[in-house]
């Protein structure tokens, strides 16, 4: 499984890894045979035999003209060159590979954050702001950090460690048998013995970090009453008990982590030993033992790298399965695209959240094209819910819903967000200019100035910026402190007229208004009726006077007044 998973998110770098592999490989043997010349050096060195340095000798090649004399140089030479060139290659290997992560990084931060922003309504509202803010803060670089680069870690290990054994196969056969065999049983027990203790910790960490970042959250975002009251510390103690929690976490991962090390050097040290203790002259095998223990000194490291890299992957295994969740493609079927000509039409709608206490029940209404429907109820009477359950971004657990008497379900709703304009009680403003808040548009070139200019002209909203004398391209801040509630409404109807086609929402957008701009906001409403289905949720009572038609919403159900 988690092989297939390295290929389905590494194939949009697919030649960058192929290419990343041959690197890898040829560092590989680069590093094998730079070793393996060490051993005929060493040889020469303890014996004086020039026998050993037959490897090196060139002299019967033409092309060479060796002198046999400077063999001894020659073979210095070679042993240099091969560790220089097995360096440039582990040093060209480390900077593809830290650009293929760096990228991948960049490419699934933006491809997870779509598939979320395309996700349904249902499931934000599932969701605690803070999750979000854990699984773009760390999560999805778990995705590179404890997955692809262990992968590529492992890779690079098991090349490595089966480069050496066949170099150690032709020194001493016995003792490779007996190291592989030793060395797989040493690899099993550190693996499955502690694989269940790192997705433990993993999870831990993730519950943590959430706890974290909920309490900052909630304590910047509360900061005004926390400061009223004196409370700045409320939060602190419970900060405290995760920050040492996630602390100890660490701890013990690290020590878990270097534990295998450890061990295997204690017996590796233990073996070698007993070996020179059993051993009746040790002196004729300095060479042979000497290129053993440096092939095993390189060795050591890649096993311990090995069972790192895999615990990596048992640490990061519960934040790895929820990533995977969001490259689960979704079947797309070919519907009628909706089209809204005639009427909406809800009909026996029955809904709760999470099967709970009921929002409504066998609920009816008719709202015909380029109509104006007011809705009234009192707070928690459903009326928001209703507007999701128009716009589609809920979904009745019962009953249905009917666009020109088709039903919705039936239909492909990809565009039918994109007819609704809505506009709510409190406006939220990006901190970026005027035309941007209005047209929720980065790029200047898709902007449509015709039409943006004509809706600025329509509401009246060139009067208020000749008055503070603003352009488009003045920044509003996040809670338009800049702006009176008339006017951030009137930039409100704005975005909802240039995003929206044809259907405008309007959710409370009379409160904390006075008379004057309830009845200025009405007025630009009631000019909009001529060209656009309006659906007027208020408890105040002036705005609904330019409704067709009048609803309340009451012990589950709605009625006409």
């Amino acid at each position: 499984m988690w092989l297939n998973f390295f290929l389905e998110i590494s194939k949009i770098y697919k030649k960058r890894l192929i290419f990343l592999f041959f690197i890898m490989i040829f560092s590989v043997i680069f590093d094998v045979i730079s070793i393996g010349s060490i051993f005929p050096l060493i040889s020469f060195i303890v014996t004086e035999n020039y026998d050993y340095l037959k490897f090196f000798d060139f002299s019967k090649n033409a092309f060479f003209k060796l002198d046999g004399k400077n063999i001894y140089l020659t073979a210095i030479t070679i042993v240099f060159i091969l560790f220089l060139t097995k360096n440039l290659f582990l040093l060209l290997f480390t900077k593809i590979n830290s650009n293929f992560i760096a990228y991948l990084t960049i490419y699934y931060q933006e491809k997870i954050l779509f598939k979320i922003l395309k996700k349904n309504y249902y499931f934000f509202l599932e969701k605690n702001s803070s999750f979000f803010l854990r699984e773009f803060s760390s999560e999805i670089k778990i995705i590179t950090s404890g997955f692809v680069q262990p992968i590529l870690d492992i890779s690079l290990n098991i090349l490595t460690l089966v480069g050496f054994l066949i170099l150690l196969s032709f020194i001493d056969l016995n003792f490779t048998i007996i190291s592989i065999i030793l060395g797989f049983v040493f690899f099993l027990i550190f693996t499955l013995t502690l694989k269940k203790k790192f997705i433990f910790l993993g999870n831990q960490r993730r519950i943590q970090n959430l706890k974290i970042i909920n309490y900052i959250k909630q304590l910047f975002e509360g900061i005004r009453e926390l400061k009223i009251y004196k409370k700045e510390n409320a939060f602190l103690l419970d900060l405290k008990k995760s920050w040492y929690r996630l602390a100890n976490l660490a701890v013990k991962k690290n020590i878990l982590t270097i534990l295998p090390k450890l061990t295997f050097e204690i017996f590796l040290v233990f073996s070698i030993l007993i070996f020179f203790y059993n051993v009746d002259n040790p002196q004729s095998l300095i060479p042979k033992l000497s290129i053993l223990v440096l092939i095993m000194l390189r060795i050591i490291p890649n096993v311990n790298s090995l069972i790192k890299s895999l615990q990596k992957i048992n640490y990061s295994e519960v934040a790895l399965n929820n990533l995977i969740n969001y490259f689960i493609k979704e079947e797309k079927k070919s519907l009628e695209i909706i089209k809204f000509e005639k009427k909406i039409e809800l009909k026996n709608i029955t809904f709760s959240y999470d099967n709970e206490k009921k929002i409504f029940d066998n609920l009816n209404i008719i709202i015909p094209k380029k109509s104006c429907i007011g809705i009234k109820g009192l707070n928690g009477s459903g009326k928001s819910t209703f507007v999701d359950l128009i716009s589609g971004l809920l979904k009745p657990n019962s009953g249905e819903i009917f666009i020109d008497e088709k039903k919705y379900n039936d239909l492909d709703n990809t565009n039918w967000l994109s007819k609704f304009g809505y506009v709510q009680q409190k406006l939220f403003f990006f901190e970026e200019s005027l035309k941007f808040n209005i047209t929720l548009e980065k790029d200047i070139k898709k902007i449509n100035h015709e039409k943006l200019n004509k809706i600025i002209k329509q509401i009246k909203l060139d009067e208020f910026l000749k008055q503070r004398r603003l352009t488009l391209d003045d920044i509003l801040s996040e809670s338009a402190l800049n702006v009176s509630g008339g006017q951030a409404q009137r930039i409100g109807i704005a975005r909802a007229l240039y995003n929206s086609d044809g259907f405008l929402i309007f959710d409370e957008a009379f409160n904390n208004l006075d008379d004057n701009n309830i009845n200025i906001i009405t007025e630009i409403i009631n000019e909009l009726k001529i060209n656009h289905t309006i659906l007027i949720i208020s408890h105040i009572n002036n705005p609904l006077r330019i409704c067709d038609e009048i609803y309340v919403l009451e012990n589950k159900k709605i009625k006409k007044i």
